[in-house]
């Protein structure tokens, strides 16, 4: 395969992305805590309706970079030389780096599909539990 070289900027939009996906994440972990704590429905539904933005948001965002997305056509450079250590590292292991991402990316999808198929038996055992009580010994 042939090596990619990147430019500086769409590495340093792709660092501002990531940190803007991370930061979305821990707003998203916040509403399952509250939801556990205030045992709502409302809040776990806007838990998994949150999760699986996150993870479209961050499989597409991926999925442009492993198909050779370029930002820099549309936005301004980065003149700042704080992060070309990153620059080479990146630029000599893109290969590898490229496959590990992808891999994680079908990683978190797979265990949010586990996650929300077992939410959905654990659900419906409730609901059939609810509906036939048990029988008491008096």
């Amino acid at each position: 395969m042939q090596r990619r070289d990147f430019d500086s900027t769409s590495m340093t939009w792709s660092l501002f992305l990531l940190i803007a996906f991370v930061t979305t994440l821990i707003f998203v972990s916040l509403f399952w805590f509250i939801g556990k704590r205030a045992r709502n429905q409302n809040f776990y539904f806007a838990f998994m309706a949150m999760l699986v933005l996150y993870e479209i948001g961050i499989g597409a965002f991926w999925s442009f970079l492993f198909f050779g997305f370029r930002l820099s056509q549309w936005l301004p450079a980065y003149r700042a030389s704080h992060l070309d250590s990153f620059y080479n590292f990146m630029d000599s292991n893109w290969e590898i780096t490229m496959w590990l991402f992808l891999g994680s990316v079908i990683l978190e999808f797979m265990a949010l599909c586990s996650l929300a198929l077992y939410l959905q038996a654990r659900a419906q055992a409730l609901q059939d539990s609810k509906n036939h009580p048990r029988e008491t010994n008096v």
